[in-house]
This record gives structure tokens, sequence and C-alpha cells, in this order.
């Protein structure tokens, strides 16, 4: 299956430590490093699916750019560049027995433009997509020049116009909330969104599973899992897996399935893209 992906790239490093972190002292600690950002992980789990994988992408200017372009073409994704004269987005991801926390350097160079180039001749191929952007007129901008493909959006859009065009929406449960008040509850402010004309909204709770609002329906799928591993990536092995099976035209219960298998595998992994993902093709 042909698949869109807009989103981020960035350089990761990873430290992690079998011990509990103290401020204060210093912490002995272990470090990895490779590639990560949000739909960078989502395209190289749909690359372990076999999936055709077309992603547009910022990349900096400097060698790590470089690099990740070639870790792309080596997992056979095609990228088509938006080039930064900036050095690569790096994002550390802190890890021990008691908290896990994320950090990274970025500047608003990388999001996307309304007048950044599309790319939209090479989708065409395509029947579903993936944007992780909020900026409203980017995303007009896709719709119009891509009016065939179902637009999953996995950033927090309010916009009527957008929301009535998309085919659905994946976000997880923090960024759910800070489109609620404090008096609302997730079910009010999944439900408002479904009335600006939403087709579905998935919201992924971590360990917890996943929960889903259609206009008629609302169901909660729990994770069963066997050990109590990192978090990092879970969010992408399940869009990854649900929008692998949207592509196949499988009904929405079998994609949330298939996404929460690829994100057992990822919560019971060391690795936030696990390999072991290809073996559930």
């Amino acid at each position: 299956m042909a698949i869109a992906v807009y989103g981020m790239c960035l350089a990761n490093k990873m430290l992690t430590s079998d011990r509990v972190i103290y401020e204060g002292k210093q912490n002995k600690i272990n470090m990895t490093g490779d590639f990560t950002g949000k739909m960078y992980n989502v395209c190289m789990n749909l690359s372990y699916l076999k999936d055709e994988v077309h992603f547009i992408t910022k990349f900096g200017g400097d060698n790590t750019a470089f690099e990740l372009e070639q870790k792309l073409n080596q997992n056979l994704i095609f990228n088509y560049p938006i080039f930064v004269d900036e050095i690569t987005p790096t994002v550390f991801y802190i890890n021990d027995l008691e908290k896990q926390l994320s950090l990274f350097t970025s500047t608003d160079s990388f999001d996307f433009k309304p007048i950044d180039n599309t790319f939209h001749h090479a989708i065409g191929s395509c029947n579903v997509g993936i944007i992780d952007t909020n900026n409203i007129k980017f995303i007009e901008k896709i719709f119009n020049r891509s009016p065939n493909i179902d637009w999953i959006l996995t950033h927090t859009v309010t916009d009527e116009n957008i929301l009535s065009k998309c085919f659905g929406m994946i976000i997880n449960r923090q960024q759910l909330l800070k489109l609620s008040s404090n008096s609302q509850s997730m079910d009010h402010t999944a439900k408002a969104l479904l009335l600006k004309g939403l087709n579905f909204i998935i919201i992924t709770l971590d360990k917890e599973g996943v929960v889903y609002f259609d206009k008629n329906n609302s169901w909660h799928f729990p994770l069963n899992y066997n050990n109590h591993g990192n978090t990092f990536g879970m969010d992408e092995s399940f869009i990854a897996g649900f929008t692998h099976e949207i592509a196949k035209r499988s009904q929405i219960k079998v994609a949330i399935q298939k996404g929460l298998l690829l994100t057992t595998i990822t919560l019971n992994s060391k690795e936030i893209i696990p390999e072991e993902i290809k073996n559930t093709i």
C-alpha cells in the first residue's frame, strides 16, 4: 500500500540508566544515538510492514541530515526534503527506573509553512496520508492538491473546514487535554471535535490503550503487555499499524487492533522502532 506522510525528522540521543537518576550528583548513563521524530518513527514502522512510504519532511543543512536521508533510503522510504539552512534538531530521551523525559532542540524553520512545497505530484499513488502539523494554510494546500487521499491528522486541529475534510484524527491524551478546560471531560472534548465534522478521533492513553469516538460509538481498547518497558515510540507504532490497515481498506476495529499489536511490541522492547514489527506482516 502507498502512504503519504508529512512530519519532522530529528537526530536522537537516548540516555538510559538501570538505576534512578538523582539531581545534584553524578549519574552513570548509557548513551546511544540514531534518528527519530514522530513521523520518522511512523515511516520506519510502515517500512517494516512493507508499505510504500512517501515522506515529506524538512532536513537541516549538516552532515546529520545527509546521514538521515541515507537511513531513509536504506529502508526504501521515498523522501522529498525541504532543506533548512540550520543544524538538524536533536531530541534527547532520558530514561531511568522511575521516570522518562524527552527534550528537543528545534526552531520554527522546521515547521511547515504555507509556502512550502507539498510534493503533491509525487504522492498521486497514495490512498491514505498522515499529516503532523497544525498549520491550517499548509493543510488546506495539501487537501486542495491531493483531494483523493484519506488524510489522518496527528496534531491538534480545531478548524471546522479542515476537520470536515479529513478522514480522522489520532492524538494522545496530553494533546487532547490542551484543547479542554478543567471542567471538560475527555469525552466532551472529543465529541465537540466530532460536531465540527470530524469522522472519528482516536486518543492514545500510553499503557492504558486507546479510546475511539465517532458520532455513534465510543469504545475503549485496553493494551495487554508483559513488561513495564519504555513508552517512547508507542504512539508512532499505533499510528503506523492503524494506517497500514486503513490503506488496505480494513475495518476500523481491525486497524485499531493492528495498531495495538505494534504498540505492545514497542512497549515490550528496548528499541523505539523494534525490528520484531517485521514479523507481524
